[in-house]
């Protein structure tokens, strides 16, 4: 629980989760590609209401066996996309082999406090401030004209998923 001028917030329980079975092998730089998809599906989701996640998850599963997990806290909760997959693809770059092919991948977002809660500082980077104002107008876009109106030029590579995931129906063809 968070106390601010006698208001009293608690942290929300609830998680929000992507996680897909790929449709081919992956190999490790393709890998980045459907984590950023990933990341800014679910965000989008969580910011529609007006949270951040202070617990972020990763999972990752090799093609023939096994897999690698890990989970991240922030306590003033992860604020935008670029710093979620910095801190994923960081720790995936590290720990993943680039010899391996990957076909799983999923991200899970949980222990949400309002957005309304923002601890201020005289050093945070401007760019982040300016990222998190473009993501919400973006959002404004994306909830006006449809989710996958506005998408990233890397979405529309081979490696993409979203094009081909948009018309499933969980991940079955509607």
């Amino acid at each position: 629980m968070i106390c601010e001028r006698k208001k009293l917030y608690t942290s929300y329980n609830k998680v929000q989760v992507k996680s897909q079975i790929l449709i081919r092998d992956y190999k490790m730089h393709e890998l980045k590609t459907v984590l950023i998809e990933q990341v800014e599906e679910v965000y989008y989701r969580v910011r529609n209401h007006s949270l951040y996640p202070t617990r972020i998850s990763i999972n990752v599963g090799y093609a023939d066996s096994g897999g690698v997990r890990k989970q991240f806290t922030n306590k003033a909760g992860y604020q935008n996309t670029y710093e979620i997959i910095n801190v994923l693809w960081g720790y995936l770059s590290n720990r993943l082999e680039n010899d391996q092919l990957y076909r799983t991948i999923g991200i899970s977002f949980g222990k949400f406090i309002p957005n309304q809660i923002k601890q201020l500082s005289l050093f945070d980077d401007p760019l982040k401030i300016k990222t998190e104002i473009i993501e919400n107008q973006l959002d404004v876009i994306r909830y006006k004209y449809g989710k996958n109106i506005v998408m990233r030029g890397s979405s529309l590579t081979e490696e993409g998923t979203v094009i081909e995931r948009k018309n499933l129906i969980s991940g079955h063809k509607a």
